[in-house]
C-alpha cells in the first residue's frame, strides 16, 4: 500500500509519512484526481470489466469520460 494512502492515527505514523500528500478526490471538480493507487512499481491493471447493462452502464460511461479527460489534457 503506498504511504500516501495509509491511515496515520499516531504521531509516529505521521512522522514516517503515512497519509502525506494524500488528496481527497471529493474536494476536486468531478470528484476525480490523478492519483496512483497501485503499489510503487506496479503497473495499472484492469481488475474488473463492467457490463453494458443496468447501473454498470452508467458507471462505465463515467469512467470512459474520466479516462478520456485524463489522456487528452496532457
Amino acid at each position: 500500500m503506498p504511504l500516501h494512502l495509509r491511515n496515520a492515527p499516531t504521531r509516529l505514523m505521521k512522522k514516517e509519512g503515512y497519509g502525506k500528500e494524500y488528496h481527497y478526490p471529493h474536494d476536486n471538480p468531478d470528484h476525480f484526481i490523478e492519483e496512483h493507487y497501485f503499489p510503487v512499481g506496479m503497473q495499472e491493471t484492469v481488475l474488473y470489466i463492467l457490463s453494458d447493462s443496468g447501473f454498470e452502464k452508467n458507471i462505465g460511461d463515467r469512467l470512459r469520460h474520466l479516462w478520456k479527460r485524463r489522456y487528452t489534457q496532457n
